[in-house]
């Protein structure tokens, strides 16, 4: 569990800086925004864990799943190396599901989005051509953006099973996950803030992603919101674990206000009015913030802050997510 005490750290993203990336941008984007970030807080994991709420995974296992998600650089950030990781990650949630083992609950999600949303919608614009009506205009960008956020958590669970550091954004949520007395559907949500919340952020900054980029950025994130009915009926089926009320509250209700509210706060937006832009916005709300966040961590000269940022909107809505799982609303 993240201590309580961390729960009093609020979001520190000011009105100018959120309300300029949206409009304008912060300077032009990196090519890779970990040159200008400090080091993400890390925990050694230490001896690995081989179980989690199920049968111990094998040696076997252990060095399959290893060699899946170890870090890999492409030659070029295509749609057939994107869809060579999402097997990838599909092979390893499979390992774990065949084990009966929790830490699947966010791959569960993961490989749906994939599959049945972003590998579809990249392969009907590569087919049409570019430009084309209804398609991703900017394929090469959009594979790079998919494949960056993918690398996060492959790169998290590559570090997980080999006793490496893992950051601590995953290693919330592979603790939670291993926890048989936390309830699923909780250990999931801690699974896609770290996914949606950071990763995402990150994923924005190091892709090169510009303003430009905003509106076929929400037509993918859009994509991936229509698969919600689906997460939550795999998750279901699988654990036994009802993920409709905090997947709800994450995106349109309690625990996105709690970031909006602060994001906003200062912008001329009642405080209350958080859960009105995120309606605004649909299920693509909360992900406006995390492409805000992914613009100014590619600024040298608001990343420093935005990475402060992204770390408190984390522990906001992870705080968020607990108090309502406390509160038996799952």
């Amino acid at each position: 569990m993240i201590p309580s005490r961390t729960r009093t750290l609020r979001l520190r993203t000011s009105a100018t800086m959120t309300a300029a990336v949206l409009c304008c941008g912060v300077g032009t984007p990196l090519a890779s925004a970990q040159s200008v970030l400090p080091p993400a807080a890390a925990i050694t994991a230490g001896t690995v864990p081989t179980a989690a709420c199920g049968d111990a995974l094998s040696p076997a296992d252990l060095s399959r799943i290893a060699e899946l998600s170890a870090p890999t650089a492409p030659d070029e950030y295509s749609l057939p190396f994107l869809e060579e990781r999402a097997r990838a990650a599909a092979e390893i949630t499979e390992i774990f599901l065949s084990r009966n083992d929790r830490r699947a609950i966010f791959g569960i999600g993961l490989d749906l989005v994939e599959s049945q949303a972003v590998l579809p919608l990249y392969r009907s614009s590569s087919a049409a051509g570019p430009g084309a009506s209804g398609t991703i205009g900017n394929l090469p960008w959009a594979t790079h953006l998919s494949t960056d956020l993918l690398e996060g958590y492959l790169a998290a669970v590559h570090a997980h099973v080999t006793g490496g550091a893992v950051p601590e954004h995953w290693q919330h949520y592979f603790e939670l996950a291993s926890d048989c007395a936390v309830p699923g559907g909780y250990a999931a949500m801690a699974g896609y803030n770290a996914h949606l919340t950071v990763d995402l952020a990150r994923a924005v900054a190091s892709s090169g992603t510009t303003p430009a980029e905003y509106g076929q950025y929400l037509e993918i994130v859009g994509a991936i919101a229509d698969q919600g009915d689906a997460i939550v009926a795999g998750t279901q089926a699988e654990f036994d674990a009802d993920l409709a009320p905090l997947w709800r509250l994450y995106f349109l209700g309690d625990a996105a206000d709690a970031v909006t509210a602060q994001a906003t706060g200062s912008t001329g937006i009642a405080p209350g009015d958080g859960h009105r832009l995120l309606l605004r916005a649909g299920d693509q709300g909360y992900s406006t913030v995390s492409f805000a966040h992914g613009l100014a961590l590619a600024d040298p000269a608001t990343a420093e802050p935005a990475h402060a940022s992204v770390r408190n909107t984390w522990l906001l809505a992870d705080g968020a997510l607990e108090a309502l799982t406390a509160g038996k609303l799952l």
